[in-house]
């Protein structure tokens, strides 16, 4: 069994339920997966009904709901973003499935996927040649399975395991279903689901365990003995870490009746600087590419600890001088800083950061606004890089905050720039989106395969935060905040601002609008950003 505390600095302890942002789970949360053909489904279901109290899905079933929910039949054709936020939904279905009262809750899936349609000779000869050539990584296209929310929710992992020649056998045999059945890609399917299982339990502290399944009555016999055992788990880093997170949650003042609590992003909401990347490029010794490198396993709450990780091997003094430095550099804009102290004027203000947050705090004093440790006395940050204080505010963090302010009776109110910032927009009463860029916007799953066809481009490659819209594009309150004059999210929610930010997420007459219109939103407002700008030369 694997520890979490080794990976995030905590000592994970066991109890019957937990918490996920609110929601009852049970403590055991098992995610059955291997090749496809290895025979699990078929003992999975030969044991369901001997095991009580447990509540079992198939990740494949959750997936088609989805996709029929979009009017959708296949992921196949869909672009990357797509597929995130249909699995991303799937994976919610399932958290919501596992409350109640079940002592044991079970997942078949996979943790990465090949495509079922095998490679000709031709094709394979050439993937090899691109292999050697460094222009790919692997012959096979691999597919993740899993999303963030699964690393945190599993806290068990059971890896299938067979001989490449019993599974071809058995692909053979199962006329059905179209996978590829040459050795090769069998033996790429098992690599994949080895090396993602360990990946993945390596990250979040889930158990990983392998039963063989060569022999059907062995491997019965094996996965039955791992369900039905009675020791304590250890829960993922992520769940217990959200605990944490709901505690000092639970220290916010009892709001009065509807009284809102405002939650920031900080770095490229605030203003525009992200004060790591700044920190990091200015000290050098290589830690810059390290955060680059870290985050292309993605923003998992395991790539945050190793993001803070690479900032403690700074030289501390050179570091806290540089936290200095550019805290006192940072400038507000005055927009930002009024609705900040709009904002303290009706409810707690909190700022949530998945970077350095005393950077923050000292540009926000700099600025006149109230710093504090208490939400009673002014603004409280809260962040990653805060030494024994620190916080993993990743988008679950995020997320859990704003859920347990919910939950404490207050209307929620949030504003963020990027994909860590999601869930706490979506668990919002009212969100603000920062859009950053410039860019046209699908934001209905089944209308995408057509758009993305006909914006095939570099610069709609490099669009940020698709995902981030279309998962928020259902949100009863939502508005984004252009960045500067010329970003704006076509497609996107209507236009709003920080100065109207409170207003807009407070007043009662409010009335959800269509997305925002190149004509109607965005050239009224590049138009009024030539004059301000215009004006400003004058001034000088």
């Amino acid at each position: 069994m694997l520890s979490t505390s080794s990976a995030s600095g905590f000592s994970p302890i066991s109890s019957p339920i937990i918490e996920h942002t609110n929601m009852k789970l049970c403590s055991r949360r098992i995610c059955i997966i291997g090749a496809r053909g290895v025979g699990k489904s078929h003992i999975v279901r030969q044991l369901i009904g001997e095991i009580p109290r447990c509540k079992h899905v198939v990740g494949s079933d959750l997936l088609k709901a989805q996709l029929e929910r979009h009017d959708l039949t296949t992921m196949e054709g869909l672009d990357e973003v797509s597929k995130d936020v249909i699995r991303q939904f799937a994976s919610e279905t399932m958290i919501e499935m596992a409350q109640g009262d079940h002592d044991l809750f079970i997942c078949e899936g996979h943790a990465a996927l090949l495509p079922s349609r095998p490679l000709t000779t031709l094709e394979k000869s050439w993937r090899k040649l691109e292999v050697w050539l460094g222009r790919r990584e692997s012959v096979y296209d691999i597919s993740i399975g899993f999303t963030e929310l699964d690393k945190a929710f599993f806290n068990e992992v059971i890896l299938v395991e067979a001989d490449p020649e019993v599974i071809q056998e058995r692909r053979l045999e199962d006329t059905d279903k179209v996978r590829p059945t040459d050795i090769d890609s069998i033996r790429a399917d098992l690599e994949a689901e080895r090396s993602k299982a360990a990946e993945i339990c390596r990250e979040s502290g889930a158990a990983l365990r392998v039963v063989d399944a060569n022999i059907p009555s062995l491997a019965k016999a094996t996965l039955r003995a791992l369900l039905e055992a009675s020791d304590s788990t250890i829960e993922t880093a992520p769940m217990f870490h959200q605990r944490m997170i709901r505690e000092r949650a639970d220290k916010l003042p009892s709001p009065q009746a509807g009284q809102p609590i405002f939650l920031f992003d900080a770095d490229n909401t605030l203003a525009p600087y992200d004060a790591s990347q700044i920190i990091l490029q200015v000290i050098g010794n290589g830690l810059f590419k390290r955060m680059k490198e870290n985050f292309k396993r993605g923003y998992s709450h395991y790539s945050f600890l190793m993001h803070r990780h690479i900032h403690k091997r700074a030289d501390r003094d050179r570091f806290e001088s540089l936290v200095n430095e550019l805290g006192n550099l940072i400038v507000l804009n005055e927009d930002v800083v009024a609705c900040l102290k709009e904002a303290l004027g009706k409810g707690p203000v909190v700022v949530l950061t998945a970077g350095i947050p005393e950077v923050w705090r000292i540009a926000l004093r700099r600025h006149g606004l109230p710093v504090a440790t208490r939400y009673e006395d002014g603004i409280v940050a809260h962040g990653l890089v805060d030494g024994d204080e620190g916080l993993v505010m990743d988008e679950q963090g995020k997320e859990t905050f704003a859920k347990a302010a919910k939950q404490k009776g207050y209307y929620v109110v949030s504003a963020g720039d990027s994909q860590i910032d999601t869930g706490m927009l979506r668990a919002s009463d009212a969100a603000f989106i920062i859009a950053r860029d410039f860019a046209e916007h699908e934001v209905k799953i089944s209308k995408r395969s057509k758009f993305t066809k006909t914006r095939n481009s570099q610069r709609y490659k490099n669009i940020k935060n698709e995902r981030l819209f279309i998962l928020t594009a259902d949100h009863p309150r939502i508005f984004q905040i252009p960045a500067f004059g010329i970003s704006m999210a076509i497609g996107g929610p209507q236009v709003s601002s920080f100065k109207h930010l409170v207003h807009d997420a407070t007043r009662p007459d409010f009335v959800k609008e269509p997305p925002a219109d190149i004509m109607k939103d965005f050239f009224p407002k590049f138009i009024e950003w030539c004059e301000d700008r215009r004006r400003e030369r004058k001034s000088k």
